[in-house]
């Protein structure tokens, strides 16, 4: 038979359990997104001409968003009004200096246009560099390329079920080099 101990609280209890699960468990640990951007390529190569005044090649980012979750997402669909802007990116100088690229928002005619992504679904966002709010700033050199994904808890995704949240892509690294 145990004898209960009267020093053990409820306090205690929890923080018992919680050291039983193991190091990795954690209490009110946030869950696992449901949707992550799973791919990110530069179908251009690596290596990006610039000209003066963002005059230059032509250079496409391609983002994969994937659901990696058990259920059904309904996210915004690439290229309408409401996915346009979503999809951010972000280029790193050797410095450590950040320059975000950003496009412009599209006007919305109608109702919202959300699509649904099946479990291991993916959607692609091809992004055109030069077209891009940011690339005025840019100079020649290498930099890390990531792309972020950000969808706010807006009125429209509430009512339209669409997945809110952010996801960060992994790194590539690009060069910059101005016409010779």
């Amino acid at each position: 038979m145990r004898v209960p101990r009267p020093w053990i609280g409820w306090r205690t209890a929890v923080a018992a359990v919680a050291l039983a699960r193991g190091p990795d468990a954690a209490v009110n640990a946030p869950e696992a997104s449901p949707l992550g951007i799973v791919g990110i390529a530069t179908p251009d190569g690596e290596q990006w001409t610039l000209g003066a005044r963002g005059i230059g090649r032509p250079f496409s980012v391609r983002v994969v968003l994937g659901n990696q979750g058990a259920t059904d997402l309904r996210v915004w669909r690439p290229d309408s009004a409401d996915g346009v802007g979503l999809v951010e990116v972000v280029l790193t100088d050797s410095l450590g200096d950040s320059i975000p690229l950003r496009w412009a928002p599209k006007p919305r005619f109608g109702r919202p246009s959300p699509m649904l992504l099946k479990p291991h679904e993916t959607a692609v966002y091809t992004l055109e560099l030069l077209r891009a709010d940011g690339i005025d700033s840019l100079r020649p050199g290498n930099y890390r390329l990531t792309a972020q994904y950000r969808v706010p808890a807006s009125e429209d995704a509430r009512t339209s079920g669409v997945w809110s949240g952010e996801a960060v892509s992994d790194t590539l690294n690009i060069r910059i080099v101005r016409p010779e």
